[in-house]
């Protein structure tokens, strides 16, 4: 059986800033590993989603961290407000990336199916269509640094239950009022969630802020242009 606990790790960087770094369905915590924002970092090297906000609390405390940046993006978007909204006092920043505020079950369940008849298969097609066409420098980094080892390493029956705990799952923009800076990052060739979607959820939160990228989609943080946005906002 798939394990039941995250666990994080702390990555000291330089900085007097700590930012939590939580990935998308089908990735771990290896897809930040070409991002360098100005933080220092903490990583869910395990990540199961009913215990994170608990872990990553009992984590801050144990290391006396006061507050923390949250960065979420796409699923790890919908634990990253989770958090945020239980705990609205321990966070400085909420990054949402390629977010939607709840998945459909029925698109779910088209997933699951096509993931149970051929599993290398379908996360193949997946994880291209996380890239725009005009993306070949992200593109190219995942292809070379990490497709070949998701495709060896991703578990099948953790996907499929973490797919169950997205049917359930949701962004409430009205539990996230307290937090005093919000940004939206979303690519505007995204073919996993549109991004209207994204435009939703920051619609009911008007202090917060938008950010698109014309020519990128999903998977927008591996190219150069997001790190150039982030760096100067």
């Amino acid at each position: 059986m798939p394990s039941t606990n995250s666990e994080f790790k702390l990555i000291n960087r330089g900085y007097t800033r700590t930012m939590a770094l939580i990935p998308g369905w089908a990735t771990d915590y290896r897809i930040f590993n070409n991002l360098s924002l100005p933080y220092d970092y903490l990583l869910p090297v395990k990540l199961s989603p009913p215990d994170c906000a608990e872990k990553l609390l009992l984590f801050l405390n144990h290391y006396r961290i006061k507050t923390v940046t949250l960065f979420g993006w796409s699923f790890g978007g919908i634990l990253a407000a989770d958090f945020a909204a239980r705990h609205p006092g321990r966070v400085n920043e909420l990054f949402l990336l390629n977010v939607r505020d709840k998945f459909i079950p029925t698109e779910l369940a088209r997933v699951k199916q096509q993931l149970s008849q051929n599993p290398h298969s379908f996360l193949y097609k997946f994880y291209l269509s996380c890239f725009s066409p005009p993306d070949i420098t992200g593109r190219a980094w995942f292809r070379k640094n990490l497709l070949p080892t998701y495709l060896k390493e991703m578990n099948s029956a953790k996907l499929q239950l973490n797919l169950d705990y997205l049917t359930q799952a949701a962004i409430n923009p009205a539990a996230l009022w307290k937090i005093k800076k919000i940004v939206f990052f979303h690519g505007q060739q995204d073919k996993i969630i549109p991004i209207k979607e994204g435009q939703k959820i920051q619609a009911q939160l008007p202090r917060s802020e938008w950010v698109s990228f014309p020519t990128l989609g999903h998977l927008i943080f591996l190219n150069r242009l997001f790190t150039e946005k982030f760096t100067n906002e």
